[in-house]
């Protein structure tokens, strides 16, 4: 990004370097991978939930079922997307 300074009519805009950079020009950090280490752990079924529930926000799969159903009323206590999840966590707890 140039700085664009005007001073009387005169316009000074920082060019850009013509040419890329080589790969041996090129530094960049290397990371190592984690290990994953898995314990023997009781979990309960909300913990499940919660990796699900925080899953479904990111998807904004809540959003994407309103728009889904924007066309059919809306129910007389839960909204249609609203239904469709729990039907979905059911199925995921069966």
């Amino acid at each position: 990004m140039g700085i664009i300074c005007s001073i009387s009519s005169i316009v000074y805009k920082p060019e850009r370097p013509d040419m890329k950079y080589s790969r041996s020009q090129t530094q960049s950090k290397v990371h190592a991978q984690p290990e994953l280490a898995f314990e023997n752990q009781t979990l309960t079924s909300f913990a499940g939930l919660v990796i699900f529930q925080k899953f479904f926000a990111a998807m904004q799969l809540k959003k994407t079922l309103q728009a889904c159903f924007a066309h059919m009323p809306g129910g007389k206590i839960f909204g249609r997307s609203t239904l469709f999840i729990q039907l979905i966590v059911h199925l995921l707890l069966v």
